[in-house]
């Protein structure tokens, strides 16, 4: 999906994508509104967003995106890189843009995208406790619940302490079993026993948080609604 006020420059990036075999425009759009209400009905990978856009900017948007969806941002300005990394973007592109430019953009998602589903063929993942690496099998994980700089990983057996982000912990997870049900919780799908108004319950009896704004989506994950 392409997001930006310029319509020509829609056009452009319409030009680009249709030469990258790997990619499928699936819609363009003008303001960010439009573009929220297409992806409740569409499985997007990838949006190319502009920042500074009438309505809703682009850093307003970013925040509401489903979380599987990789973001560049394509923009004429450098100094939103900074608070625009802050979200995790793939990628960020200054105006204009070659074709050369927009390729390795493109190879980076790909190469990012990979990583993601291979991860979640494996169904494991490593992570740094006491100087070592240790792996961990997804289908054990509960939830990941943020604290500060670090984040307590549940599982079936043990809570592990890891020094990374939420957003880290959410890109290396993936969206397939598991699911963002609040700004500090992350849970596995498969571990949900019951979910009442505000929270979930896990199958260990443990309890988490669910965002108002989550709830319709997690429902709808789960074949509720």
């Amino acid at each position: 999906m392409v997001i930006d006020d310029d319509p020509i420059f829609l056009e452009l990036m319409g030009y680009y994508v249709s030469k990258q075999p790997a990619l499928e425009l699936v819609g363009s759009y003008t303001n960010g509104l439009d573009s929220l209400e297409a992806m409740k009905s569409l499985a997007i990978d990838l949006v190319f967003l502009d920042i500074e856009m009438p309505g809703l900017s682009g850093m307003e948007l970013v925040k509401d995106l489903n979380k599987g969806a990789q973001v560049i941002f394509v923009t004429s300005h450098e100094q939103f890189a900074v608070e625009a990394f802050s979200h995790q973007v793939t990628d960020y592109l200054i105006k204009p843009i070659d074709e050369d430019r927009f390729s390795q953009a493109v190879f980076r998602a790909i190469e990012m995208h990979n990583q993601r589903s291979l991860a979640s063929e494996q169904q494991e993942i490593f992570i740094k406790v006491n100087n070592k690496f240790q792996k961990i099998a997804c289908k054990d994980i509960l939830s990941v619940d943020a604290d500060g700089d670090y984040v307590h990983i549940r599982t079936t057996d043990k809570v592990h302490l890891v020094s990374s982000s939420l957003n880290a912990m959410e890109s290396m997870l993936g969206e397939q079993c598991f699911f963002r049900a609040h700004r500090k919780n992350i849970v596995r799908i498969g571990a949900i026993e019951n979910v009442s108004s505000k929270e979930a319950t896990l199958s260990d009896g443990s309890k988490i948080p669910i965002s108002r704004t989550k709830k319709s989506e997690l429902l709808s994950r789960l074949q509720l609604n």
